[in-house]
């Protein structure tokens, strides 16, 4: 009986650990709302502050509830958020993203989204932050064209590309390193 317990317990200590981490994201400070963070006290590896780094995300899926927000944008809001507070300078960082597949719906204006997905757009919100901060923002004209999604019904912070082949053939010609999810 002590052991069963000692085993409920502890259990009950550890999910409180867990849930008490999860409690210590520190808010993102460029890409407002989005991209928490965990601090790290002096890590053994970081980026160099001095350089200037280029990165393209190519994102071709979304979670199928559509009334939930795209976990790879976000993921976009926390490299900048990250690497901006571990002190590299904003005009350091250059980020591109084009969305394309399923993530090609999350580029809708909220009246298409409600009529579509019957939900509000829950990535409006990052699109913009995102664009605020200067991150390049692009849907792929061939999804968008498959999915019937009509520019005048796209976020204004989301630019039509010809193909999300195009924008990761152009952005990795220029250098940017490519980060696939």
């Amino acid at each position: 009986m002590l052991r069963k317990l000692l085993i409920v317990v502890f259990f009950a200590i550890g999910i409180y650990s867990i849930s008490a981490q999860a409690d210590k994201t520190k808010k993102g400070t460029v890409i407002k709302g989005f991209g928490a963070v965990y601090p790290v006290q002096e890590p053994y590896f970081n980026l160099d502050k001095n350089k200037k780094y280029k990165v393209v995300f190519d994102i071709a899926s979304s979670p199928k509830d559509s009334s939930k927000l795209n976990p790879l944008l976000n993921a976009v809001a926390r490299l900048y958020n990250m690497h901006v507070d571990a002190g590299i300078k904003q005009k350091n960082i250059e980020v591109a993203l084009v969305l394309h597949g399923s993530a090609t719906k999350n580029v809708l204006k909220n009246k298409q989204y409600q009529e579509r997905y019957g939900t509000d757009n829950p990535n409006l919100k990052i699109l913009e932050e995102l664009d605020k901060a200067g991150v390049h923002v692009y849907v792929c004209g061939q999804s968008a064209s498959y999915h019937k999604i009509a520019k005048k019904n796209m976020s204004k912070s989301v630019k039509m590309a010809l193909s999300a082949l195009t924008v990761l053939i152009d952005y990795q010609t220029n250098g940017f390193q490519l980060i696939r999810f």
